[in-house]
């Protein structure tokens, strides 16, 4: 319809503004879903609706989303300690960051020293770190919790490795039946009214 079409049209003016490809998605509630793409993944392959983008720091949001979702179904709550959330055999200290320190970053836990430009990166870049071994080159020095906010990406990693805990899955597969399912498992009685 006309909304439909509105949505696509927007897709379309990002893509003239210098975007290579683009999918979105819009979810209202009590109206329904729309999904969209325009353009090439590469200046070649078109982009479909189901089109994987890496996300960057958008990640933080997808995180965030589901913590909350576990926080609702009582499976974490916000003034747990971290501690209390991580693997067993994972040694780090999180000076009594509570989950909802991290998820406002204001943990005082700094960022990790091992970053994209890091040497031992650089020298192979298509190793897999795992958010352990990142999460060790975290600097030593620590403020305490909850006194002043800072974007720190290790306040999320450690966010992801309470999903693994909290749901006995990979961060990627808790995400994926979590806040990142299809819409239409997700929502099935919602997207039977616009199919």
């Amino acid at each position: 319809g006309q909304l439909a079409d509105a949505l696509q049209g927007a897709l379309d003016k990002a893509i003239g503004r210098g975007l290579p490809g683009i999918t979105a998605t819009v979810l209202a509630g009590g109206i329904g879903a729309w999904s969209g793409a325009v353009g090439t993944a590469d200046g070649v392959h078109p982009v479909d609706i189901d089109s994987q983008f890496a996300i960057a720091s958008i990640t933080k949001t997808v995180i965030a989303a589901e913590i909350l979702r576990l926080v609702e179904a009582g499976r974490l709550r916000l003034d747990d300690p971290v501690s209390e959330h991580l693997p067993a055999t994972f040694r780090f200290d999180t000076i009594g960051a509570t989950i909802g320190n991290l998820l406002a970053m204001e943990s005082g836990i700094p960022d990790p020293a091992l970053g994209p430009t890091a040497p031992e990166v650089l020298a192979d870049p298509s190793r897999e770190w795992t958010a352990e071994e990142v999460l060790a080159s975290v600097p030593a020095h620590r403020s305490p919790p909850g006194v002043r906010f800072v974007y720190e990406d290790a306040d999320y990693m450690l966010l992801g490795l309470v999903i693994e805990a909290a749901t006995g899955m990979s961060v990627a597969d808790a995400l994926r039946s979590g806040v990142l399912a299809d819409p239409r498992a997700v929502f099935p009685t919602l997207l039977a009214r616009f199919t």
